[in-house]
């Protein structure tokens, strides 16, 4: 392939208002994502609405007009580079516009389109072999034009307007406006057409009122004129460009049709039509989007039509057996939920989203910053009650058989011993608790001591000291514990390596530990595979270390709980991306399962960036908002379909057995920026197709079921914007996204004697659950 190739063509994203412009040598084809354009070709008007695609053939005058916001892909295809590639002359003549175009046609005008949208992200990428996915794309591009759209030119000859008929003449005519820059000759036709140079001659002058050779060269310079007056190219390229033999012949010929030498034409009128492309492109208004917003924005309607690019997939093959010799048992950690401050639970949303999870996903612990707010009167009275929120709250809790995990600030406790009042308030408040729901029942609750804002190590141990006295006075089997790492910055390790000293020497052993493990919040000058390496074990390097701390100072590890984590890397804005990571999550949950007792999400997005004020779409949410559920909220049902005793579990793929029920989940887990991902292709070129075979299955009838999540069955962002990326989002709306956002979900039955073959083809971060059920 010539390297001259990838520079014969331009390729932009355009943001139009007004354009006035006149093709030169060039093909430009114009593909309208967005929006709706009024164009005009060569006199002709046409209306374009978005998929339209259009053709402006060489040195055709072309404008176009629409309202803010109309995007069109504009590709510029030079005929020099072309010939180069051809070693021939080259007259594009193409018959394509959609917006004419019947009904049959269109199947033809969306190969077209996937291929124009194919060509600018390989335009835009140019990663390494750049210059051949370029022309795998351009040829077939021209090879759809060539073999579908190949017409006639749309300005036809003035002599076929004049009414010929002969067929065989009228062939001829369409040869010479094809291959003008040809060398052409009667002989050749009279040998086509097997008839006589005599006889041809008489027959072409007959029809069409001059000589063959006066027609050619009227053909020719009609083709030149345009070349002389909008291009710098010297008189001799021009001859050469438009078929004439040399300048000699084409001076001649120039100076009998137009009464001047070519230059002398060009002299003459060139500076009006100099002045007039001055004029039109003053009026001209359009932006040229840069390369990572046209990404972008192709990224939104690639969604919108379902392209994918499945030519790079990571192959793997699994080969297993369902024995259970060597099994083993799968913990299962305790799952948090995350809602913010305590009085949220008085929300009727967030109620209904609590049992949503408690009873779908069997969430256990509901952690939450203190306790309710109540509105002090000025006057107690005995008949009213003391604390009504927090009795609605705790009530709905306890009903829903959840376990509230407390959040109570290094802060909050030191005001409440130093207080001038009798009695301390979180003291007073759990007592009251205790009285109203029973010792049995607080011993099953978690209160947990958090340092935000506080990081002496004396003043958190002085907290702790005081909370854990004084809960353990009230009952000793109350659970008191505190947040105690959230990153690997040696600070905080050294902070936590003081309290793991002070709990043993003041005997005062934390009943649980929390953690918050969110890369995207460590800042981290690595870069390239080594980060992603680092945010892959994140979680787990924060665990070794709490294990290590406990080791040093001869202790045993108390229950462990990671109340707040993140899977990104970098912090990239999942709804405005196509990020998924749903796989991600199934990782670290297989990772981290014998490790720690419980596990935390955020019930929805909301909740986070009300408590933080801050946009939260990147957090681990169970909803969006309502009933609209996340990726995460089936994750957790697939990773909970999982049986018991773990017959394998590796890289990708994890089998398990529930009393007969095998359950195969295999998943696609790609560590990048988030930022990167509206690149389509960055994230097709992650695929990966599983072969699994699974051996040493008795011999029956099995009905199998596939589960499929992925970035179209179960992912929110394609959807939105298959919807039109709207802002907001009405309830018929929403009601639409709750039932379309769900698994892709197979059943079949098999007979089989021994063994399983399974295939699967999973995008990046798609996972997938097999549920092989014996029948009788």
């Amino acid at each position: 392939m010539s390297n001259e190739w990838p520079s014969s063509i331009q390729l932009s994203l355009v943001q139009l208002k007004t354009m006035n412009k006149q093709a030169l040598d060039e093909l430009i084809i114009l593909l309208i994502l967005r929006g709706r354009v009024h164009i005009q070709i060569s006199g002709k008007t046409y209306q374009l609405k978005a998929d339209d695609v259009v053709m402006i053939h060489p040195y055709e005058n072309f404008t176009l007009r629409s309202d803010n916001g109309t995007l069109i892909l504009k590709l510029m295809i030079t005929r020099a580079g072309v010939e180069q590639y051809l070693k021939c002359p080259w007259n594009p003549r193409f018959s394509c516009n959609s917006a004419i175009a019947n009904e049959g046609e269109q199947d033809t005008y969306r190969m077209l389109r996937e291929t124009l949208t194919y060509l600018m992200l390989a335009y835009y990428r140019q990663h390494e072999g750049f210059p051949f996915e370029m022309g795998k794309y351009l040829f077939e591009l021209l090879s759809i034009l060539t073999t579908h759209f190949q017409g006639e030119d749309q300005g036809e000859s003035m002599i076929q307007a004049n009414g010929v008929h002969n067929k065989r003449i009228l062939r001829i005519l369409h040869v010479i406006d094809q291959d003008y820059r040809s060398p052409l000759s009667l002989e050749q036709f009279a040998r086509q057409e097997y008839i006589s140079l005599y006889h041809l001659s008489r027959q072409f002058k007959k029809n069409v009122g001059m000589t063959f050779t006066q027609y050619v060269n009227e053909v020719r310079l009609k083709k030149a004129v345009p070349e002389l007056l909008h291009t710098e190219h010297p008189i001799l390229k021009i001859a050469m460009n438009n078929g004439f033999a040399n300048v000699k012949t084409f001076n001649k010929c120039f100076k009998n049709h137009y009464g001047m030498t070519p230059s002398e034409f060009r002299s003459e009128r060139g500076k009006e039509v100099s002045a007039q492309e001055s004029l039109q492109a003053a009026h001209s208004s359009y932006e040229v989007i840069n390369p990572s917003a046209a990404l972008e924005e192709l990224s939104k309607y690639m969604v919108k039509k379902d392209l994918n690019d499945h030519s790079n997939v990571i192959r793997k093959k699994v080969e297993l057996m369902v024995e259970t010799e060597h099994s083993t048992v799968l913990a299962t950690p305790r799952k948090i939920i995350n809602i913010g401050q305590a009085s949220e639970v008085l929300d009727q949303e967030v109620q209904s989203q609590l049992q949503c999870v408690y009873q779908e996903l069997e969430f256990h612990y509901i952690r939450m910053i203190g306790f309710g707010i109540e509105h002090e009167l000025k006057e107690k009275s005995n008949m009213l009650i003391e604390w009504p929120n927090n009795n609605r709250i705790f009530d709905f809790i306890v009903a829903n058989k959840m376990m509230p995990m407390i959040q109570l600030k290094v802060e909050e406790v030191m005001a409440s011993q130093s207080s001038k009042l009798k009695k301390d308030p979180i003291l007073d408040m759990v007592c009251y608790l205790i009285d109203r729901y029973g010792r049995a029942e607080l011993e099953t609750w978690c209160f947990e001591l958090v340092s935000e804002s506080v990081k002496d190590s004396k003043s958190i141990q002085l907290a702790y000291e005081r909370l854990y006295d004084q809960l353990k006075m009230v009952h000793p089997r109350l659970q008191v514990g505190l947040q105690i790492l959230s990153s690997l910055d040696p600070e905080e390790t050294e902070r936590f390596q003081s309290f793991v000293d002070y709990a043993k020497s003041s005997q005062r052993e934390p009943d649980f530990v929390t953690l918050t493990a969110d890369p995207s919040e460590e800042k981290d000058s690595r870069d390239g595979e080594n980060l992603f390496q680092y945010y892959r074990k994140y979680q787990k390097n924060l665990l070794q270390h709490v294990k290590q701390g406990f080791e040093k100072a001869g202790l045993e590890q108390p229950r462990c709980f990671i109340t707040e984590w993140n899977t990104l890397v970098g912090q990239g804005d999942v709804l405005s991306g196509s990020f998924f990571r749903a796989a991600l999550i199934i990782e670290i949950l297989t990772d981290l399962s014998s490790e720690i007792q419980g596990i935390g999400f955020w019930l929805n997005i909301k909740l986070k960036e009300k408590l933080t004020r801050v946009r939260q779409d990147s957090c681990l949410s169970v909803f969006l908002y309502e009933k609209l559920k996340r990726p995460l909220f089936f994750v957790l049902q697939m990773f909970d379909r999982l049986g018991s005793k773990v017959l394998h579990i590796e890289e990708g793929c994890v089998l398990t057995l529930e009393g007969e029920e095998w359950h195969l989940l295999v998943y696609n887990a790609c560590y990048m920026d988030p930022l990167y991902s509206i690149d389509d292709f960055l994230t097709q070129v992650r695929n990966k197709r599983i072969d699994i075979y699974l051996s040493g299955l008795p011999a029956r009838n099995y009905q199998l079921k596939q589960y499929l999540l992925d970035k179209d069955h179960g992912g929110i962002y394609h959807e939105w914007i298959r919807l039109g990326a709207p802002k907001e989002l009405d309830a018929e709306m929403l009601r639409y996204l709750e039932s379309k956002i769900l698994p892709e979900v197979r059943m079949e039955r098999r007979f089989l004697l021994d063994e399983l073959n399974l295939h699967a083809s999973l995008t990046m971060n798609a996972c997938k659950l097999y549920v092989i059920q014996p029948l009788l």
